[in-house]
């Protein structure tokens, strides 16, 4: 039986299936505000609300990932 935490914890989190390839691929993760949206080569992908994405002081975010992803490029814009 899930604890209240588990059930808050899934509340806050996402999964997207990618199937991973050898590809170059462009994933782009814009916070707005309380909404997270991400997109691979143009494409969204999914959106997420969480009021702690808006919280002035989050400075950080990760990605997990089940296999091995090599990232050769981060660009970081702040977007007014």
């Amino acid at each position: 039986m899930p604890t209240n935490l588990e059930a808050l914890l899934k509340t806050k989190q996402i999964s997207v299936p990618w199937k991973a390839d050898t590809d170059r691929h462009e994933l782009v993760l814009v916070t707005d505000g309380d909404e997270l949206r991400l997109s691979i080569d143009g494409k969204l992908l999914t959106h997420h609300r969480n009021e702690g994405f808006a919280d002035p002081m989050k400075r950080r975010f990760s990605l997990l990932m089940p296999n091995t992803a090599w990232i050769d490029e981060v660009k970081i814009w702040k977007v007014k």
